[in-house]
């Protein structure tokens, strides 16, 4: 990053310009691990900055997944909250690659 790319974060038309023209693989936004999924079931103000990463990621046409998901509570959230998708210990723990096809026929997929 440039000192000119610095010096543009200073004003919030030019940030909100570099949050516009960011590309995002995949186009998906993300809720990372328990950050904010966990409080967010404790805490009114992380709840409401979920509901708008959420809500932002939508209006930009995103699909929201939410990383992390550890308990049913969780989960009841994540599809309260109308998240497209979700990954976490709850579904399934890390695994090689090529165990995914035998973990999917045991799920039934």
């Amino acid at each position: 990053m440039t000192h000119r790319d610095r010096s543009e974060y200073k004003t919030d038309s030019s940030a909100m310009a570099v949050c516009k023209s960011v590309t995002i693989p995949g186009m998906t936004g993300h809720v990372r691990r328990n950050t904010h999924l966990h409080h967010a079931m404790e805490n009114n103000s992380d709840m409401a900055i979920m509901q708008a990463i959420i809500t932002v990621g939508h209006s930009l046409g995103l699909s929201v997944v939410v990383e992390g998901v550890e308990t049913s509570e969780q989960d009841n959230l994540v599809k309260t909250l109308s998240c497209d998708l979700a990954q976490g210990y709850l579904y399934a723990r890390p695994m090689p690659a090529d165990s995914m096809p035998a973990y999917l026929v045991s799920m039934g997929q």
